[in-house]
């Protein structure tokens, strides 16, 4: 996080106990800020009569853009794959918080989380072509589904026939200020 350090003058505006204010660069030399945000020095009057005195205010940057991602999963028979029919079945690999988006190429079929799985869904027995499914995982772990009517549902977190699996990643760890941060703060 950027954040800009004061250095007070001595003098006279009865409020403050101060006649200057400067500004000294985030990491606290005398130079510009070279913050990805944007710094902005303003005047306001503090009664009518007397001098003025300067307001400081800082515009944090924008959020990253979002590094979420969908990733397409074929449902034709009798198969689940991140590649359409005709080529290698691959099951998808994603990221927490990314979007698995079932898209029903042929056939008549459903996505079915196994029972007691920690990510729970079900599109219900739909028929294509056409029709799509998606859902948004929100836990690390390999999540296995199937389809009802072509698959089975084993009961150890496993299925048989027409099923597929979902590998999810955790989301790595990144360092979100360039010094003087604590650990304990989530947003750091």
């Amino acid at each position: 996080m950027c954040r800009a350090k004061f250095v007070a003058g001595f003098g006279g505006i009865a409020i403050l106990g101060l006649s200057t204010m400067r500004v000294a660069a985030c990491d606290g030399t005398g130079g510009p800020c070279a913050c990805p945000g944007e710094l902005t020095l303003g005047t306001v009057s503090h009664s009518p009569g007397q001098s003025t005195f300067g307001t400081l205010g800082f515009t944090p940057p924008a959020p990253p853009p979002s590094t979420l991602a969908t990733q397409n999963v074929h449902v034709f028979n009798f198969d689940f794959s991140t590649n359409p029919s005709g080529m290698p079945i691959m099951d998808a690999v994603i990221n927490v918080g990314d979007t698995v988006h079932w898209t029903w190429d042929s056939g008549l079929h459903s996505v079915t989380s196994v029972a007691g799985s920690i990510e729970s869904f079900n599109s219900g027995n739909l028929s294509a072509p056409g029709p799509t499914f998606d859902h948004t995982f929100t836990h690390a772990g390999v999540f296995t589904y199937y389809c009802d009517i072509h698959g089975f549902d084993i009961g150890d977190g496993t299925a048989g026939g027409m099923f597929g699996t979902i590998t999810v990643g955790a989301p790595s760890s990144t360092w979100n200020v360039d010094f003087d941060g604590s650990w304990n703060t989530a947003s750091n």
